[in-house]
C-alpha cells in the first residue's frame, strides 16, 4: 500500500504535458486590489478596494482587445474611469494563458473630496494614456482565471498632468476555454 501512495505521488507531482495548449475567445475579470502612487504632483500612494471590471476579447494568438470601466475611491480623490485598451500577448510559454501588454487610451471623470474650503467640489474631466504590462493565468481545466501586473499612465485632470505608476489583482473567468493536447 505504501509503495502505491509514493507512486500515485510521483505520477501527480510530474508537469503536465508540454503538448498542452489553453486557448479562449474572451475573458471578464473583475479587479477589487488597486495600488496607485501618483508621481507627480502629489506624491501619494493608495491602496485601494476598487470596483473595475474589464471584458477582455482575443482576436488571434498575439493580439486582443480590453474594454475596462471602474470607480476608484482614493483618499484624495474619487475617479470614474472607462478605457480602451490594444493588448498584446507574448509568444507561448509554459503560461496557460500567457502574458500581455497593454496600451491604453483612458477616459473618465475625477471628483476631489470635499474639504472644509471646498464643501462641494466640482467633477472634472480626465483624460490620459497609459501602458501595463501582466499575466493572466488559469488551472489547467477550470474557466477560474486570475490577471495581476503592473503600468503606468498620464492622465490630465481639469488639464493638470498627472503622472503615476499602479499595480494590481484581479479574478476573473475565461470564456470559450478550450484546451488542446498535441
Amino acid at each position: 500500500m505504501l509503495c502505491l501512495s509514493f507512486a500515485g505521488r510521483s505520477v501527480l507531482a510530474q508537469p503536465m504535458h508540454e503538448g498542452f495548449q489553453t486557448r479562449y475567445s474572451s475573458a471578464i475579470v473583475v479587479t477589487p486590489i488597486n495600488t496607485s502612487f501618483d508621481i507627480v504632483p502629489n506624491g501619494m500612494v493608495d491602496l485601494i478596494f476598487s470596483l473595475s471590471a474589464e471584458y477582455s476579447i482575443r482576436r488571434s494568438e498575439h493580439l486582443g482587445y480590453v474594454i475596462a470601466g471602474g470607480y476608484y475611491p482614493y483618499l484624495h480623490r474619487t475617479e470614474g474611469l472607462v478605457s480602451f485598451s490594444l493588448r498584446t500577448f507574448t509568444a507561448n510559454s509554459e503560461a496557460p494563458a500567457g502574458t500581455f501588454f497593454d496600451w491604453s487610451v483612458i477616459g473618465g471623470a475625477a471628483t476631489e473630496r470635499p474639504t472644509s474650503t471646498a464643501p462641494y467640489p466640482e467633477m472634472q474631466p480626465m483624460f490620459g494614456l497609459g501602458v501595463r504590462v501582466g499575466g493572466l493565468r488559469n488551472s489547467r481545466f477550470s474557466w477560474f482565471a486570475f490577471e495581476y501586473g503592473a503600468g503606468t499612465s498620464v492622465v490630465l485632470i481639469g488639464g493638470q498632468p498627472n503622472f503615476r505608476a499602479q499595480l494590481f489583482f484581479g479574478l476573473g473567468f475565461l470564456l470559450g476555454k478550450e484546451v488542446l493536447v498535441n
